[in-house]
């Protein structure tokens, strides 16, 4: 009640209060209320009562101290955190004091902790040495032979948590911040004097505790397993290459640093790389190229059960292979390699979404398609081996999808579960522009049982899930969570391309409020802003923090927003009204003042650049409609308008829109000889019959007789309808040009060329000699070999038919009558 009045006095009294407080009998020792109020003092930067409150905690989670565990919770990670933030606020020796002395009493041999505790604790000895520390003490590995080395206190706490967590999957991500800010000479250090003791798990004690007068406690090593050994050594190779994209000096040009398009050695802004003295752009080609080869042959390598380098499989020597036992539930340790190969073949495509699609010609001569084949055949032999990997999948999703392989990317997207998909916030990574990429239904065989995927099925069973699954905390949690859903860019996306896929398959269709899942959204959808909950953390993330994330090399265009959701609900609102002319005139009259609302209060928003090109053209052609109908259909329906300023344009935009879009048909289609890809071929092709077929509906809407116009208006719409269908001409016979193409012979033999790229490079350097400076060999084989010959010809075959599955639903693409 307090804190939903704002009452923050009285809810810190409360807190302290004996007898209904934190320590109160009524309280239980629920932990629940003392985390809140650790939250609530960090929220309202009290440093001083949250230093006196987490000290309290922490002392009684670990015994090292007073011998005595009163509860353990109260190591919990957002404690540590507040703890530490609020010595870095304080910034006095008596707060830095009483920090350090909670952390070697919970890294301590005797605290008592559980692993997962003791694990906090070493995650707040890196926040507290790279955030707080001043003094540069230095810190002593003890080794097992006795000998001991000393390291600078931030090499050393990160040799610290690497030595007793490097074997969990969660270790890169817990040091790859910290790394990212060392400088060239302690990377040196850590990866020339901390990275070869890892291998052994090396204790370690404070300089103090490990002086020549004294023995220190040193903390029992427990076995690892093999899964874990195999883990340590990818932790060990992802520091590595991460580090190649940290401290390097970045271009100035903001947009081309973000775009993909980050190796191609011709730009003028480069940098020398540190590494290989190669220049480049974010990230260096010729080091990209030597660490997939090296990442596809480890993980090859690894995954037939050999030594890798390393004593991490114990008791079996190089060239007898050991293999894992694995649950069907589990994800193969050596997943992030192919997942990182992957990622590095992707940056080789130097592909930024809003590009390459305009110019195919210059995509193929950085080789783009044959990388992001590679890196599709990479990741779906990764699946194979391992999958219930859902980050493979994720990855597969976006590709195929890239690729035009939209029955693929509908299968990758099918083998995600319910609690991976988490409803609506990664339904986007295949829903949002489906209607453009694959809208027909397509027979599969997944796990071995034939199947349907449905898009426009798919789609309505996740917003059924959206609104019925879940767990909620509290009566206000319930209460709200269907209004939070009706207004988030998931619905509304979901929503929006479930209703273009019906009006594209059925052209007598009937669009209502109550169908296709309109009813899930609220009253007045355009008048509401929608919230982003979306999920993009879900993907892996190798970066370094000032790089673009992998999800969005791999966008097939601007995210989803609340601007692209609206624009398509006044587009869908505008379909409605042409859609239901067997209204009467009252009815209709309702709509357009409905219609005039929408448009004024989308009129009211900033435009913003969040769309494709022909996503934007959509948007300025519906504007114009919106100002036209409403102008000469409801202000003044009985005079003739069409010459006055704002008709008279917003027919001229609408007409040399129409005559733009008609150069979807002059592309070459020699030019489109690697794939029918989503942004060359498939998204202009829909979008463009989208919007011609929107113009020629507006003719039929004020042609219709219950709708009150002057006869210019219907004359000027009827030119209009004439420009659009000779645009669906032009798309129309396009597509089934391409159809033809992708349906003649050699496709397979042409992507088994693309995948087995052959080597091209200096005839005296061996293809592994990459220190060799006149090492210029492609990693295309390696990555082809490595998988194998009988696994590439079913897997090409898979993706040849995937692409004539994929320009079938062209055929839904007709050209309208005009005159009903």
């Amino acid at each position: 009640i307090l804190q939903a009045n704002r009452l923050i006095a009285e809810r810190l009294k409360a807190y302290e209060d004996p007898y209904i407080g934190v320590s109160s009998k009524i309280a239980k020792g629920e932990w629940v209320f003392k985390r809140d109020h650790v939250l609530l003092l960090e929220e309202e930067g009290l440093w001083q009562d949250l230093i006196k409150v987490c000290n309290e905690l922490l002392e009684g989670a670990q015994s090292s101290s007073t011998g005595k565990m009163i509860d353990a919770r109260g190591a919990d990670w957002k404690v540590w955190k507040a703890f530490i933030n609020a010595a870095i606020n304080l910034q006095t020796k008596e707060s830095y004091d009483i920090v350090r002395d909670q952390l070697k009493a919970h890294l301590a041999p005797t605290s008592g902790l559980n692993k997962t505790y003791k694990r906090n604790a070493s995650l707040a000895n890196l926040f507290f040495v790279f955030r707080l520390q001043k003094d540069g003490e230095e810190r002593t590995f003890v080794l097992p032979t006795g000998g001991r080395i000393s390291v600078d206190p931030k090499v050393g706490a990160l040799m610290t948590h690497l030595s007793q967590y490097g074997h969990t999957a969660s270790a890169f991500g817990d040091v790859k911040e910290y790394v990212e800010m060392l400088s060239y000479e302690d990377v040196n250090e850590l990866f020339g004097k901390g990275i070869p003791i890892l291998g052994i798990r090396a204790p370690w004690a404070w300089v103090e505790d490990a002086g020549d007068g004294e023995k220190p406690i040193i903390a029992p090593r427990e076995p690892v397993s093999d899964i874990g050994l195999r883990t340590s050594h990818v932790t060990l190779q992802k520091l590595e290459i991460f580090y190649h994209s940290c401290n390097v000096r970045h271009p100035t040009n903001e947009s081309d640093y973000e775009s993909i398009a980050s190796t191609v050695e011709t730009n003028d802004q480069y940098a020398h790389c540190p590494w290989c003295g190669y220049k480049r752009h974010v990230w260096c080609e010729r080091c990209q190229k030597v660490n997939v080869m090296r990442l596809v042959r480890d993980y090859s390598t690894a995954m037939k059960g050999f030594n890798i380098g390393g004593p991490w499989v114990q008791g079996c020597p190089i060239g007898i292979p050991k293999h894992l036992k694995l649950l069907p539930t589990d994800t193969h340790p050596l997943d992030d390699m192919a997942i990182m190969a992957a990622t590095g073949l992707i940056k080789l495509t130097a592909t930024p979404y809003g590009r390459y699609y305009c110019k195919p010609v210059d995509f193929e001569k950085r080789h783009g398609h044959q990388r992001l084949i590679q890196a599709a055949a990479l990741l779906e032999f990764a699946h194979s081996k391992s999958a219930a990997n859902p980050q493979i999948l994720l990855l597969l999703v976006k590709l195929y999808a890239m690729l035009g392989a939209g029955s693929l990317a509908l299968r990758a997207y099918h083998k995600l579960n319910i609690k991976q998909i988490q409803g609506d916030t990664l339904g986007y990574v295949i829903f949002d522009r489906i209607s453009s990429l694959h809208p027909h239904p397509v027979q599969d065989e997944i796990n071995g049982t034939a199947q349907t995927l449905d898009p426009a099925a798919n789609i309505a069973s996740v917003q059924r899930m959206s609104f019925e699954a879940g767990s909620y905390d509290s009566v206000c949690q319930l209460d709200n969570a269907s209004d939070k859903l009706s207004r988030s860019i998931g619905t509304a996306i979901t929503v929006l391309e479930h209703r273009k896929i019906v009006r594209m398959t059925d052209p007598n269709a009937v669009l209502t409020k109550q169908s296709q899942g309109y009813n899930l959204l609220p009253s007045n959808p355009v008048s509401h802003q929608y919230y982003d909950n979306l999920d993009y953390k879900s993907y892996p993330d190798f970066e370094t923090s000032d790089c673009p994330p992998i999800e969005k090399w791999l966008r097939l265009g601007p995210k989803p927003t609340d601007f692209r959701a609206r624009s398509g609900l006044l587009v869908d609102e505008l379909w409605m009204l042409f859609r239901n002319t067997t209204d009467g005139k009252s009815k209709i009259n309702a709509s357009l003042r409905g219609l005039e609302r929408s448009f004024g209060l989308i009129e009211s928003l900033r435009p913003q650049i969040e769309m494709t090109g022909h996503e934007a053209c959509l948007h300025s052609v519906c504007i114009a409609l919106c100002h036209f109908i409403v102008t000469t259909c409801l202000e003044e329906p009985k005079r003739d308008v069409t010459r006055q300023i704002g008709p008279r344009k917003a027919l001229a935009d609408i007409a040399e829109l129409l005559g733009n879009l008609k150069n979807v048909g002059k592309t070459n289609l020699d030019e489109i000889r690697y794939y029918p890809s989503f942004n060359g071929t498939l998204h202009p092709l829909y979008l463009s019959h989208e919007i011609a077929s929107l113009v020629i509906a507006a003719a039929k809407f004020v042609n219709s007789k219950p709708v009150e116009t002057h006869a210019k208006t219907i004359e000027a719409m009827n030119e209009l309808a004439t420009k659009a269908r000779e645009l669906q001409e032009v798309v129309v016979g396009f597509a089934e040009n391409v159809k033809v193409k992708m349906n003649g012979g050699g496709w397979i033999d042409r992507v088994m060329t693309w995948l087995w790229e052959e080597p091209i490079g200096h005839p005296d350097v061996a293809i592994m000699d990459w220190w060799h400076p006149k090492f210029m060999h492609t990693p295309g084989r390696w990555v082809a070999q490595e998988l194998g010959q009988e696994f590439c010809e079913w897997w090409v075959g898979e993706v040849v038919d995937s692409w004539k599955e994929s320009v079938i639903g062209l055929a839904a693409l007709r050209v309208d009558e005009i005159k009903k």
